[in-house]
């Protein structure tokens, strides 16, 4: 057996998948090939039995890849998500990165370049998963903004100072210090520096 193999037989797999004859196929498809295959049917179904370990296969379908990788960032384990599609694009993929997959497959799968890669994404996976929190922490306190908190945040990354940001945004100059002193005691940091430090790790910039 070599390591590939090896690795995946240690290998917990949980697929989100909607279609019941195709959780079904994949009894016999990935039961072999990990150490436990868990089917769901759906978004719900995962969250009330929700892994402590392996990795999650989602059916990118509608929004139900959006809503795995909200569900994992909340979870108290973060795993990694892996989307597959009958119809694969750059685009789709590109979007599925993005928003937290770790690798992307076409359906039917390719047994043997699943077998190969999935070591290699776990392993990818466990260098990557502090920083990975660290997008989720930041952008869990992004959220708790306001949209006017936001918009005098986005003239902050952008370089902006408080007088400019004032004339822009049609607000009184005393508004934008104190929307700089909400973001501040939000993110529990000490200066607006740290504000943009965690705005910039929530990726929510580029």
């Amino acid at each position: 057996m070599n390591n590939s193999n090896s690795s995946l037989k240690k290998t917990r797999v949980t697929v989100v998948e909607p279609d019941q004859r195709l959780r079904s196929d994949f009894i016999s498809m990935l039961g072999p090939l990990c150490s436990h295959y868990e089917p769901c049917s759906g978004v719900s179904e995962l969250a009330a039995h929700y892994p402590d370990n392996g990795i999650i296969l989602v059916n990118d379908i509608d929004h139900v890849l959006a809503d795995i990788l909200k569900l994992s960032e909340d979870a108290p384990v973060l795993l990694p998500v892996v989307a597959y599609a009958s119809v694969v694009d750059s685009n789709r993929v590109s979007d599925a990165i993005f928003l937290g997959a770790m690798d992307y497959f076409q359906f039917p799968f390719d047994i043997g370049n699943m077998t190969a890669r999935i070591p290699l994404l776990l392993d990818r996976f466990d260098k990557v998963k502090i920083d990975r929190a660290r997008v989720i922490s930041s952008r869990r306190l992004m959220e708790q903004l306001t949209k006017r908190e936001r918009e005098v945040l986005d003239l902050i990354v952008m370089g902006r100072k408080s007088k400019k940001i004032a004339e822009d945004l049609g607000m009184a100059l005393r508004t934008v210090e104190i929307h700089r002193k909400n973001m501040t005691r939000k993110f529990d940091v000490g200066s607006t520096f740290e504000v943009v430090k965690i705005a910039v790790n929530s990726g929510l910039y580029k």
